[in-house]
């Protein structure tokens, strides 16, 4: 796995980290997970998660 793919993907797990477990905005976690703009962020994230991070979170407080 290329260095650049695993550091995405660490981002990643961390943005669905406070996406579930904080109310931080999206723009926050964006900022917070190292992402540049919420645009490239929302589009790796719902490239990677078939949903965007605001679904996602609607998602998994429903489920709990």
């Amino acid at each position: 796995q290329p260095p650049m793919s695993y550091i995405i993907k660490c981002r990643l797990d961390h943005a669905c980290d406070l996406l579930k477990e904080t109310e931080y905005s999206i723009t926050e976690i964006c900022e917070r997970c190292g992402f540049s703009d919420l645009a490239s962020f929302s589009k790796i994230f719902k490239k990677t998660y078939d949903t965007t991070p605001s679904i996602y979170r609607k998602d998994k407080k429903m489920s709990e």
